[in-house]
């Protein structure tokens, strides 16, 4: 396949993600640059703040998750905000540790969404929710949320130290996808016919276990999940 690098160049620059991250530049410049000195390596645009203790490293990183995300899908923005987390910690070679959240929700409903989110992400990813702050008298329609995490590595992977003929990485592991590299910005699709092969799969096998359970009842659907270990 050719790669054009110019094309790959231009989509990175114009890309959204980044485009909306530009302000980020002068915050990083009072509170990092020019902030209260502390004990963490410099950074170069990694997941997480790298902080030498003891023998290894700790892990510091945050992330917040768009209103909009919030608003229209409240239980999915809760299971995002542990991934995004998790996944900075993973990205930089630690293993989470623990999280805190500080949640901003007036409406009840909307709110046990997002915690019922929180939780199931916990429970898949196996990194406990330790603690956080709750502002339950926010406006319905500006909530807002985000998670800390903290983690620990004995070695590091920072994305700076990338070099060329460095192995580009894509891994798998039950329902987690990770990879070392964006592949929205390329113009090779595999990744993405991968990834949409997965979902159509677990489509097609979830009309299966509700057609069995209208057959069978709920006999029929424990027998399917004993069955697929579901």
């Amino acid at each position: 396949m050719n790669i054009n690098l110019d094309q790959i160049i231009e989509r990175v620059r114009n890309y959204e993600g980044l485009l909306r991250k530009q302000p980020i530049a002068n915050v990083f410049d009072k509170l990092v640059l020019h902030g209260q000195a502390g004990p963490q390596l410099p950074n170069f645009g990694d997941d997480a703040a790298v902080i030498p203790w003891k023998d290894g490293f700790l892990l510091l990183a945050a992330d917040g998750i768009m209103t909009k995300l919030l608003v229209n899908e409240p239980y999915a923005a809760g299971k995002a905000s542990v991934m995004v987390t998790v996944n900075d910690i993973y990205s930089m070679g630690g293993k989470p540790l623990a999280m805190v959240n500080v949640l901003a929700s007036g409406d009840e409903e909307h709110r046990s969404k997002v915690v019922e989110g929180i939780k199931k992400g916990c429970e898949k990813l196996r990194v406990p929710m330790v603690g956080g702050h709750l502002h339950p008298d926010a406006p319905g329609s500006f909530p807002s949320l985000a998670v800390a995490i903290l983690g620990h590595a004995n070695k590091l992977l920072r994305s700076h130290l990338a070099e060329e003929e460095d192995d580009i990485i894509l891994a798998e592991q039950g329902h987690v996808l990770v990879g070392t590299f964006h592949p929205e910005l390329t113009n090779d699709t595999r990744v993405h016919h991968y990834f949409l092969n997965k979902i159509m799969k677990k489509i097609i096998f979830s009309r299966i276990l509700f057609r069995r359970f209208l057959t069978f009842g709920r006999v029929g659907l424990n027998f399917c999940r004993k069955s697929f270990r579901i």
